[in-house]
């Protein structure tokens, strides 16, 4: 997905609850010794005005009234895990200006290959926009980008994944102290594509392991998110010439990477790219230079052997690390919506179809799904854009 087509999904969802969130957190709730923080420092800041302008510029001029609020940004390094490994990691707040309680909303970026692109490290990153809209904005750069970029992307890895998550709010909720910000006990969580993947595994996290941290779940939008992996990877080996090979290659590198498998490369990728894959993925390069890299079709860029193990399923070893890793699973309590585009050609309609009815066979009250007219996975963020706003609106 393209980065600029998420940024437009996360400034919908973050714009729309403004007027939804009331309560102001209570002292009982207040950090009082840093756990998570380790250092905040001011990246930007910007007038309503000119977030009005840049609203208007992507085509989005009718938010104008709603962006009040002038805005400072910061990059927040904190304190998470990778595995039993301790790790820096960071990720963007947005503060509105004023002495009012805000709620917060974490929003997941959608896929990255370049460090670049990480959304700490953009000389202006349009979740930043949150702020004016009255928000706390909290997007992490999640690990092996921003300050942990010399780590192992955990890409598409539910621990790593929740973890770097809900850290970096209990470190934003002990910059705000520290700061004497105040914030109200509300918050959305929203994201889609691998952001909607993250969105629904922070909220896993949060209320299998009691991590709310005070905070009220108000809703949670995730969109288009592969959320049974599983399903997603044998559906995509099956294609053969599957439209962003990327894609897999990331899978399955991190799972490679992040797993004990004491394997080679080449038994999971062609000979020809194996050796390569660490270079390719390792910040550098966007997702079309990564794309451009490798071969056209899947049976050119996995070990055949590989992609026979995972049709019959003799490499369970793999398998089962997608079937631990999905996020498909289980009941959520809070509300949630599941979106989809009818032409997605990354990741299938069923599966999260699938994900929904699977969460209410489980006992999920509260969880629906949305259909979208769009004829692309790209075309999908811009329409979930629209009915995020009108649903994060029913919340109030």
């Amino acid at each position: 997905m393209l980065k600029s087509e998420f940024r437009l999904i996360a400034l919908i969802a973050l714009l729309v609850l403004a007027q939804a969130c009331g309560s102001s957190s209570s002292d009982e709730d207040i950090v009082p010794v840093n756990k998570k923080l380790v250092s905040y420092n001011e990246s930007g800041s910007l007038t309503s005005s000119a977030a009005v302008l840049g609203a208007t510029f992507l085509g989005y001029g009718d938010l104008a009234n709603i962006l009040e609020h002038d805005i400072k940004t910061y990059k927040v390094v904190y304190k998470t895990n990778l595995g039993d490994k301790e790790v820096e990691a960071s990720g963007i707040v947005s503060l509105p200006e004023g002495d009012k309680a805000f709620p917060l909303a974490m929003i997941h970026r959608g896929t990255i290959f370049s460090d670049g692109d990480a959304p700490s490290e953009e000389s202006f990153s349009t979740y930043a926009l949150a702020g004016s809209a009255g928000y706390i904005g909290i997007t992490p750069d999640l690990i092996g980008f921003g300050t942990s970029k010399d780590e192992n992307h955990p890409y598409y890895l539910y621990e790593p994944t929740a973890k770097a998550s809900v850290d970096m709010l209990v470190a934003v909720k002990e910059m705000l102290q520290e700061m004497g910000k105040k914030h109200t006990s509300e918050m959305v969580i929203a994201g889609y594509s691998q952001g909607g993947y993250s969105a629904l595994a922070t909220l896993k996290w949060m209320e299998e392991n009691e991590e709310n941290h005070g905070f009220e779940i108000l809703g949670v939008a995730a969109g288009a998110g592969g959320f049974d992996i599983k399903d997603v990877a044998l559906g995509a080996i099956a294609q053969d010439d599957y439209p962003s090979m990327a894609y897999l290659a990331f899978v399955t590198n991190s799972y490679v990477e992040n797993n004990d498998w004491n394997r080679p490369r080449t038994d999971f990728f062609h000979s020809d790219y194996a050796s390569g894959m660490t270079n390719m993925l390792d910040g550098r390069y966007g997702q079309g230079e990564v794309n451009d890299r490798l071969p056209d079709n899947v049976s050119d860029l996995f070990n055949p052997d590989f992609l026979t193990g995972l049709q019959n399923g003799n490499e369970a070893e793999f398998l089962q690390a997608l079937e631990k890793n999905s996020v498909a699973d289980w009941a959520p309590k809070a509300k949630v919506r599941l979106y989809h585009g009818t032409g997605d050609e990354i990741i299938p309609m069923a599966n999260t179809i699938a994900t929904k009815n699977l969460m209410i066979e489980n006992g999920a009250e509260a969880v629906e799904f949305k259909e979208l007219q769009a004829d692309s996975h790209a075309a999908g963020a811009m329409e979930m854009l629209k009915e995020v706003f009108v649903w994060m609106r029913s919340l109030e």
